[in-house]
């Protein structure tokens, strides 16, 4: 099957890059006008791989013929085997460098369905590939990797067996044999079974490069074709599986935390039970896909962009909601509890009661949103515009706020403790009887915002702005001042105490 993405060469880059700015909008306007999201077009832009309609579609949209864009060096492929008889044949997939090669295993004998371990010398270089002797009824795959962690993992191994069972269609395969080589296994396999995995040999590589990465590895598996594969209950995290076919694949509870889903074919997949948190769905597709609730509203959420969603109670944990548009939508109580809003458009939402502990809102547009009474608690608002924001009595504690726009917010009885606002916009800002003991307000702007009850102590107010402070008195501006706040007050023209009724609880 051949790709089903495109990408921007080195001269194409330039094309776009011309016909943007000729373009003259945002990437949020060409993004809707064909009819994807922007963290795709950004990718588009970027050099990163998309699907091929979506390419051609945002080409045709800046006026430029796609084949000057694209990028169509053909892969060649390693078509040399190694043909020792007729019947023995070598198909190499995945030219491959391992890393932590064990120089000497002792052989040893295994219970079960895993053979006799015989240590081979180890070789300069290794090549993922597979070797198959339709006589003997061997199929071998050697793959890079850590042997002998491989060998103490047996969840792993027979993933790897069931694997092979299930594309091979014999349910009587098993491991015979495991050598260094760096990890090279032989399994016994009917003929037939030989015969179907040779029309596919691909897969069964992907598979097995899956099942036996070592924890922390990085895979890129953009736009290859895992079609009808069983990777039910695997550890998927984190792999690259932009634009690639995964239509009718098992996922059944796999892992697939912070994987890239992007331009992915998921039609008809089993995503059951998967966990989702922190993927990105980017244009990817769900025709007919079984998949939970949560997760396929968050893939409503980015994938169909519309006004005043109704989100009332939510649970959109830990969720990617990179770039979203939430604007006006009604999020009252719901969970976002570590979930990623960073540059979302949550202009003028409510979010009132709302559960944002832990949540990445840097860049977000926050204007006019009600958050009052939301839990806050070390979230990341740095360089969030909050202007005219509703925070009052919400939870801030170790929120930060570095460079965030909060001019003209209500922050009445909201709790700063410890909250970084370096460099943050104050002015005209509400706190009465806020918290902001401990709070870093170095560098803040907090000119003519009232100050009524407000508790400093302890705070950081090193070369932060103050002037015209309702609720700041002589001795208070004496001591700030001591504390190397700076105040902007008109010569002779004492703070005034605010005539906005102080409310009480």
């Amino acid at each position: 099957m051949g790709k089903r993405s495109f990408q921007a060469s080195r001269e194409g880059v330039e094309r776009l890059t011309q016909a943007f700015d000729k373009y003259g909008k945002t990437q949020d306007c060409l993004a809707r006008e064909v009819g994807c999201t922007r963290q795709t077009v950004n990718k588009f832009l970027m050099k990163k791989p998309i699907s091929k309609e979506l390419f051609k579609s945002l080409c045709d949209k800046l006026n430029l013929e796609w084949e000057d864009v694209a990028e169509l060096n053909a892969d060649h492929e390693n078509e040399n085997s190694d043909h020792k008889n007729e019947n023995f044949n070598t198909v190499p997939v995945m030219n491959e460098t391992p890393n932590n090669i064990i120089e000497n295993i002792p052989g040893q004998n295994t219970s079960g369905e895993v053979g006799l371990i015989t240590p081979i010398k180890k070789p300069d270089e290794f090549k993922t590939c597979i070797t198959y002797n339709t006589i003997n009824g061997q199929f071998i795959i050697t793959i890079p990797g850590d042997i002998n962690s491989f060998l103490k993992n047996r969840k792993k191994q027979n993933n790897l067996l069931n694997a092979l069972r299930i594309l091979s269609s014999d349910e009587n395969a098993t491991i015979s044999n495991i050598e260094k080589g760096s990890i090279k296994i032989t399994f016994n396999v009917s003929s037939d079974g030989i015969k179907k995995l040779e029309e596919e040999p691909d897969k069964i590589i992907l598979v097995a490069r899956i099942i036996c990465r070592s924890e922390g590895e990085e895979l890129d598996l953009s736009d290859t074709d895992l079609s009808h594969v069983d990777l039910s209950g695997l550890d998927l995290s984190g792999i690259n599986f932009s634009c690639a076919d995964l239509r009718d694949a098992n996922l059944e509870n796999a892992n697939l935390e912070n994987a890239d889903l992007d331009c992915a074919d998921l039609s008809g997949a089993n995503l059951r039970g998967a966990n989702l948190k922190g993927t990105s769905l980017n244009d990817s597709i769900l025709n007919d896909s079984i998949i939970d609730d949560k997760w396929l509203t968050v893939w409503k959420i980015v994938n169909q962009s519309f006004l005043g969603r109704n989100l009332i109670g939510a649970n959109l944990s830990n969720a990617n909601l990179r770039g979203a548009n939430l604007s006006k939508a009604d999020l009252m109580r719901a969970n976002l509890r570590g979930a990623d809003l960073s540059f979302a458009d949550l202009s003028d939402a409510n979010l009132r009661g709302a559960n944002l502990r832990g949540a990445d809102l840097s860049g977000a547009n926050l204007k006019g949103a009600d958050l009052s009474g939301a839990n806050l608690r070390g979230a990341n608002l740095s360089k969030a515009d909050l202007m005219r924001a509703d925070l009052s009595g919400a939870n801030l504690i170790f929120a930060n706020l570095i460079f965030a726009n909060l001019r003209r917010a209500n922050l009445i009885f909201a709790n700063l403790s410890g909250t970084n606002l370096s460099g943050t916009n104050l002015i005209g800002a509400n706190l009465i009887f806020a918290n902001l003991i401990f709070a870093n307000l170095s560098g803040a702007n907090l000119i003519g915002a009232n100050l009524t009850g407000t508790a400093l102590v302890f705070a950081n107010v090193g070369n932060a702005h103050f002037g015209s402070n309702p609720g700041i008195y002589e001795d208070a501006k004496r001591e700030l001042k001591q504390r190397g706040a700076i105040f902007e007050d008109s010569p002779g023209d004492d703070s005034k105490v605010s005539n906005t009724k102080v409310p009480t609880r």
